[in-house]
């Protein structure tokens, strides 16, 4: 992550999105989705630790790294 910034790919944010909906998950999907959601799970993991927010995840480190993406707009 450069300089604490969060920085996703248009299919990164495809794959949370449809991840979010339900649609896949780490077993479901194509190679490339699950390839790609467990890169944003580790990065999202990581972020986490740096910050020591595990108490602020709630529901997902996908739902909660997403989350911090979109408010820094």
């Amino acid at each position: 992550m450069a300089e604490g910034k969060i920085i996703l790919s248009d299919e990164q944010i495809r794959v949370i999105e449809k991840h979010l909906r339900g649609e896949i998950n780490s077993l479901d999907g194509t190679d490339e989705e699950k390839k790609v959601l467990a890169e944003i799970i580790d990065a999202a993991n990581d972020l986490c630790e740096e910050l020591d927010a595990y108490d602020k995840v709630k529901n997902s480190f996908v739902e909660w790294y997403y989350e911090k993406y979109k408010a820094q707009a």
